[in-house]
């Protein structure tokens, strides 16, 4: 995508086979996302004088406040359609793992999982005891008391 056919130079004023620039509406009432600030003395005749950026890409097909987005040959909506089975293939995902065994971390307090890459959680060893504290040790779950003795001779400590 470039950005509008009135700053990008006088040959972007005569492309008629690319529509991939940016949009500035001919009354300079906005812009598309792309598209640099409406001034009057260039090649896309819009009014200048300012116009307001939307956060939208041109398009042929829709339209803001009733008033056109593009134009067949200011168009990013399309250009960005026409590359995305590129963009997505770029950096494609290569699985870490087949099985879930590839993803021994050797914690026996994980559970080890493959999903295309590793994943290892730990193993949940909450009893829903508010009076223990939680923890995991070589694969096994411990609940060991909290200490509720507030040292005071005259309280009934407890949890």
């Amino acid at each position: 995508c470039l950005h509008d056919r009135g700053t990008t130079g006088s040959s972007a004023c005569a492309d008629t086979t690319n529509y991939y620039y940016g949009w500035r509406d001919p009354n300079a009432f906005f812009r598309s996302i792309l598209g640099y600030n409406c001034v009057s003395t260039e090649c896309d005749n819009n009014l200048g004088g300012g116009c307001a950026r939307v956060q939208r890409f041109s398009n042929d097909e829709f339209l803001y406040n009733g008033l056109p987005m593009g134009d067949a040959l200011t168009n990013n909506a399309r250009h960005i359609n026409d590359v995305r089975s590129t963009i997505a293939a770029y950096e494609s995902v290569v699985p870490s793992c087949l099985l879930d065994s590839d993803c021994d971390d050797s914690d026996l307090c994980t559970t080890d999982l493959c999903n295309a890459i590793c994943y290892n959680e730990p193993i949940n060893c909450d009893d829903s005891d508010a009076c223990t504290v939680d923890s995991c040790n070589n694969g096994n779950c411990l609940h060991d008391q909290v200490n509720c003795d507030d040292g005071n001779a005259c309280t009934v400590d407890s949890c």
